[in-house]
């Protein structure tokens, strides 16, 4: 039994590594602008940041996992890229438009960061869940 935990555990790492990484070097591309006004104002230098947000971001690809795990088999589609393109939307849409409308409502003139957010994340996230999806099928259903 534990066994067959340690090798589920091995099997979504293995999933949630690429995730992660895609999600990180989304990040990097996207906010690069902002960049360089973020470092100034927090206590962190860049190699201690970088450490942070690849850790960050590694630990939301194994959530993402984790999730995926438990509903993939209710996800509609046949195959791994269509389910994961339709968990990825989910994942947009719980992630991102929540924060998207509230920054709108309390701050109206970040129309700008809200185009960012929402052209991204719909991107980032369907792309991040095909990646679970296929990883998934090919290593830990196998």
């Amino acid at each position: 039994m534990v066994k067959g935990r340690m090798q589920m555990l091995k099997r979504i790492i293995i999933a949630g590594i690429p995730a992660g990484f895609f999600l990180a070097l989304i990040g990097a591309i996207t906010e690069s602008s902002s960049l360089a006004v973020f470092m100034s104002n927090i206590a962190l230098n860049a190699k201690d940041w970088m450490v942070s947000v690849l850790f960050y971001n590694f630990m939301v690809g194994l959530i993402l996992v984790l999730i995926y795990n438990a509903i993939h088999k209710g996800l509609e589609g046949n195959n791994p890229v269509t389910k994961g393109l339709f968990f990825g939307i989910i994942i947009w849409m719980i992630q991102t438009l929540p924060n998207v409308i509230s920054s709108f409502l309390h701050n109206p003139q970040v129309v700008d960061f809200i185009k960012l957010e929402l052209t991204t994340g719909f991107v980032a996230y369907p792309l991040v869940g095909i990646i679970i999806a296929v990883t998934f099928k090919r290593y830990i259903e196998a």
